[in-house]
């Protein structure tokens, strides 16, 4: 078995915003650049940039992820030093689904599709 079971699927409104909360969340891996090695990505409605990214998840990435995207308070982010209202405005920059590795793996693009970007070829 995998020691990453889990896997997020990801696209970050604002880059910086979105980079610094998986710093926190990931900080021994290269979490600081989860969003610069992903994709570029343009809103379709807009044309307002995003960057997806599909990182691959242990069980404690995964439950402090799905508690942030069901509108919770993960305790570690707020030992973090994270006041709620910061938390709110991560989470205002990012669009997350969150789930097992083999129902998620290898859908990233379906996923911003279905969130109304696409890829952005100029980048």
């Amino acid at each position: 078995m995998s020691d990453y079971p889990y896997c997020c699927l990801a696209i970050a409104k604002d880059k910086d915003k979105a980079n610094q909360l998986a710093a926190i969340i990931d900080p021994d891996v290269g979490g600081a650049q989860t969003f610069d090695k992903g994709r570029a990505l343009r809103r379709l409605s807009d044309g307002e940039p995003g960057w997806a990214a599909d990182p691959l998840l242990k069980q404690t990435g995964f439950e402090i992820i799905a508690e942030f995207a069901t509108g919770g308070y993960p305790q570690v982010l707020l030992n973090a030093g994270l006041t709620h209202a910061q938390l709110d405005g991560y989470r205002d920059a990012l669009i997350l689904r969150v789930g097992t590795r083999a129902n998620l793996e290898g859908r990233l693009l379906e996923f911003v599709a279905e969130s109304g970007y696409e890829l952005d070829e100029a980048e």
